[in-house]
């Protein structure tokens, strides 16, 4: 692994078409599929993709100002949204988060990133950089990490390197999934999954 596919894999550590008429036959299909989810717009990827009908969009701005307020809100919340900050002052473009209306904790981030192929090699790279770099940090503050899965996708063309680790703090689980992600426009990206509940919701990844 080169230096510059180190420095591209740590950007992400610091946190972690469809067409009608014969078309018809596939919208129900898409619909079918995507029950219980509904599309909603990533701005800096100039489309919609279908989230989870009950999460809605929050404004970055002023989760920036609530942050800064309370500072004992959840850490996790603050290392996403300082990575948004940095992705945006070297993207140019913004990310968009959704957040469970059911319960504030379940979040999905869409972080951009500057363009970078991926190879399937890259999966065990980065889980090495994860687990001997950033949890270590974490578990010398008493977090601990079970690593749930760890995988190469192809999906529409795109590729992403998926993994995804049960978060552990005294009694409290969390579950966090992230998909690093190039599309065949030439765009990279993540989206990370923080969830009270093992969801990982790979379906969005069908609707990019």
């Amino acid at each position: 692994m080169n230096r510059k596919t180190t420095t591209f894999l740590l950007l992400f550590i610091a946190s972690f078409y469809f067409s009608c008429d014969y078309n018809n036959v596939k919208k129900v299909k898409t619909e079918e599929y995507f029950k219980g989810y509904s599309l909603q717009p990533i701005n800096f990827l100039n489309k919609k993709v279908y989230v989870p009908s009950n999460y809605t969009k929050v404004n970055l701005n002023e989760l920036g100002e609530m942050l800064r307020q309370n500072p004992e809100l959840n850490s996790l919340d603050k290392l996403y949204y300082k990575m948004a900050v940095e992705a945006e002052r070297e993207t140019k473009k913004v990310a968009v988060l959704y957040v469970d209306s059911l319960d504030k904790k379940n979040s999905i981030w869409f972080i951009p990133a500057q363009y970078f192929p991926l190879k399937r090699e890259y999966v065990n790279d980065y889980v090495h950089l994860l687990e001997t770099n950033f949890f270590k940090q974490q578990e010398a503050n008493g977090y601990s990490f079970e690593r749930l899965e760890s995988k190469f996708l192809t999906i529409n063309g795109n590729q992403s390197i998926k993994v995804a680790y049960k978060r552990i703090f005294q009694e409290n689980i969390l579950f966090q999934t992230q998909y690093i992600i190039t599309t065949t426009e030439f765009d990279t990206f993540s989206i990370t999954v923080t969830n009270n509940n093992p969801l990982d919701f790979q379906k969005i990844l069908k609707s990019l």
